[in-house]
């Protein structure tokens, strides 16, 4: 009857974010984020229609972060966060 629905569960483990979801449209989602030592960040996405979105994140001050992203897009719809491929940013707190 074309009715959409979403399922998804969410937790925490020894400071990881962990997520996992499945919906009406046979996708399947998977999440991950955490902060590693010295400083830096990695989030780990993977949706089985748009691809793996991965990135690196470096605090290099309390108001600037480094970031290096990777976005797979399978579906090239460029409605995900990123633009398909590896992109590097840096972003500053005011």
């Amino acid at each position: 009857d074309g009715e959409f629905w979403g399922a998804s569960v969410s937790t925490s483990l020894a400071g990881a974010s962990i997520s996992a979801g499945t919906d009406s449209n046979d996708s399947t989602q998977f999440g991950l984020s955490t902060s590693l030592a010295g400083g830096f960040g990695l989030a780990a996405d993977y949706d089985t229609d748009n691809g793996t979105q991965l990135a690196l994140s470096y605090s290099l001050s309390d108001s600037a972060t480094l970031t290096v992203s990777y976005n797979e897009d399978l579906d090239e719809d460029d409605d995900d966060d990123n633009t398909a491929g590896t992109e590097a940013s840096i972003a500053f707190t005011f």
